[in-house]
């Protein structure tokens, strides 16, 4: 039931759902069914938690972002990168885009690859001289995700200052 109710609270994206979804997503998602031992392959609270977090992506709202930039930024929710970052990008916020800049430029390699592939699935339409920036130099970064994502990205905005770092990535 909570897994359902969290896409239809998604699917209606009301800022009047970004706290109960927050809490949700702190509360375990549905910690009652939690197994007794974590090597179980599927837990439903692991599901309604990713489903809470894909929900405050669809909110086009700052407390949304603000939400989503806080549990990236806690190591307890680790699990939830992925999908977090992905959530994170669908909304179109300054502090959501720089939150996603900072993470692909600064992050741990596993927050640099999650922002990396968060930001390849940003529109062209979307693109800023900041985001440009933050590609460039990822297409620098030691990890060949993060690089493949950015000149993935790269390649369909279209700017003269891509084809150098591109160029070097022939190298690579």
């Amino acid at each position: 039931v909570r897994i359902q109710a969290t896409r239809a609270v998604g699917s209606i994206a009301s800022p009047e759902a970004i706290e109960p979804l927050a809490r949700c997503i702190r509360e375990d998602g549905y910690p009652e069914c939690n197994p007794p031992y974590d090597e179980y392959e599927f837990n439903p609270c692991w599901e309604v938690q990713s489903s809470a977090v894909e929900a405050l992506g669809q909110i086009d709202d700052p407390a949304a972002a603000h939400v989503l930039i806080e549990l990236l930024t806690d190591d307890a929710f680790v699990d939830l990168l992925e999908t977090g970052y992905r959530a994170l990008a669908r909304i179109d916020d300054d502090l959501a885009k720089r939150h996603l800049m900072d993470s692909l430029v600064q992050g741990s390699e596993g927050r640099r690859r999650c922002a990396a592939r968060a930001v390849s699935t940003l529109a062209a339409t979307s693109a800023s001289a900041e985001l440009t920036s933050a590609l460039l130099q990822a297409c620098e970064d030691g990890d060949p995700v993060v690089r493949v994502h950015a000149a993935s990205l790269l390649s369909t905005l279209n700017t003269a200052d891509a084809a150098r770092p591109l160029c070097n990535m022939l190298l690579d």
